[in-house]
């Protein structure tokens, strides 16, 4: 069930409303974080740093729609029975 989840987050991830807002809120407040985070790192960590916060926000938005769908599931299973 959860490969048929990640399947369908791959395919509807171009359909979703609202969308691009959301990714501009988020890139916008990883971007906050990576800030505050440069000022206390070294020079040479920063393009790393940038890239693991934004590969752990694409993690994070791929199992809270995992985690959506099975909540949406159990919801409609429980209003059927």
């Amino acid at each position: 069930m959860q490969k048929l989840i990640l399947e369908i987050f791959d395919r509807v991830n171009v359909e979703i409303p609202d969308l691009l807002k959301v990714e501009k809120d988020l890139t916008e407040q990883v971007e906050i974080i990576l800030e505050t985070m440069q000022e206390r790192m070294p020079h040479e960590y920063h393009d790393d740093i940038g890239r693991y916060l934004f590969e752990v926000s694409g993690i994070a938005e791929r199992k809270g729609f995992e985690l959506g769908m099975k909540y949406m599931a159990k919801l409609l299973m429980e209003s059927l029975s």
